[in-house]
């Protein structure tokens, strides 16, 4: 048997795809105790890609509410000192914001009964390994 081949070669150009971070904390609601301060020790953030580069987070609470963090060695902070803030604008390390978000504490003001949010922004700036 006699056949014929034909063969083609293609080049690809593989580009990179700058993944988004991704924001792990706490679903649904969660249960705290009047004029007590509630603290977290789940809430992350991940980024594939990120390579080293800075992080920009916002957190924001609302109806009176404050956000601490542990602490904000490494970081730049925006708005806010990390201390009793109802916002908190920060750049850092993918690692050093890690370390900021465990153990962050909410507390919402004396005597409040209610609702209250705390909403987690996160921006890679652009960085894609």
């Amino acid at each position: 048997m006699s056949g014929e081949t034909d063969l083609d070669v293609l080049t690809l150009a593989v580009t990179s795809f700058n993944d988004p971070p991704v924001n792990t904390a706490p679903t649904g609601a969660q249960a705290a105790i009047e004029d007590a301060p509630r603290t977290f020790g789940t809430i992350s953030i991940a980024d594939v890609d990120l390579d080293g580069a800075e992080l920009a987070v916002t957190l924001t609470a609302n109806n009176g509410t404050v956000i601490s963090l542990p602490t904000t060695s490494g970081l730049t902070l925006v708005t806010g000192d990390g201390n009793a803030d109802p916002t908190i604008a920060l750049v850092g390390t993918l690692a050093r914001v890690n370390v900021a978000l465990n153990g962050l504490t909410i507390t919402a003001p004396a005597e409040y009964i209610g609702p209250s949010t705390l909403v987690i922004t996160s921006n890679d700036q652009g960085g894609s390994g």
